[in-house]
């Protein structure tokens, strides 16, 4: 095969070997054979929701609970991660691999409703209430604003949580534009920040739209950004939909 000039610039064919960068090991980017051969560490190994060989949620990962306003998003999202805390299975179809610490953000209910939900929470699992759940309603946190961004920074690294819940997204951009590319870019990068610094993984509830098939309301982004998308009546991720 001949080599190809552009510009005076001899281009080298795929068939011959490049150098390997002197740096390659400490980088993130391998060829297939190397991400093959790769070991993984005990935390990268982990699973949430499922199993080693089937693991539907993992750690550090971002997942959205859709349903419409006063669907039981928050029934539905407090007795699973409820379940975690205690490491067991709310829902058969979504084992529970070992307890984990979980904080719950409300951004919405009184705490009466919140009391009236964890005793229903309770009532889903077969052990005593979990030590490893802690729940709030807390009405300055915000995924944008800076003093609200510091808020949920305080929270994480006083309850030091492996699972947080925000409920619902909406109570969390106030003030921002849901439509916007600007402002809910900023909300998803800042939640992406918090899961790199903190490693946890991200629950959010949110609101479906007008049309349900085009699934959460707001922009579309976010449907790009979530790595899993629970719809009360059905468990999708990526091309994996088991009802529940």
């Amino acid at each position: 095969m001949n080599n190809i000039t552009l510009n005076n610039t001899p281009l080298t064919p795929a068939s011959q070997s490049l150098a390997t960068p002197t740096n390659q090991m400490s980088l993130p980017i391998h060829t297939i054979q190397e991400w093959l051969k790769l070991e993984l560490s005990e935390d990268e190994k982990d699973v949430v929701i499922g199993s080693p060989e089937n693991a539907i949620v993992r750690p550090k990962t971002k997942n959205l609970v859709e349903a419409s306003d006063k669907s039981f998003k928050t029934t539905f999202l407090m007795r699973l991660l409820f379940g975690v805390s205690c490491g067991e299975a709310v829902f058969p179809q979504l084992p529970i691999c070992r307890p984990r610490r979980v904080l719950y953000v409300h951004g919405e209910l009184a705490s009466a409703e919140i009391k009236d939900r964890s005793r229903c929470a309770a009532k889903s699992v077969v052990s005593q209430p979990s030590p490893n759940f802690w729940q709030g309603r807390v009405l300055d946190a915000h995924l944008i604003q800076k003093d609200g961004r510091d808020k949920l920074r305080e929270l994480i690294e006083t309850y030091e949580p492996d699972d947080v819940a925000l409920d619902p997204w909406q109570s969390f951009i106030t003030g921002s534009d849901e439509n916007a590319y600007k402002d809910m870019s900023e909300a998803t990068s800042f939640c992406s920040d918090l899961i790199e610094s903190y490693g946890i993984t991200l629950w959010i509830a949110i609101h479906l739209g007008k049309n349900h098939s085009k699934g959460a309301r707001g922009h579309s982004l976010i449907a790009g950004w979530r790595d899993t998308n629970e719809r009360l009546g059905g468990f999708c991720r990526c091309s994996v939909d088991e009802r529940i």
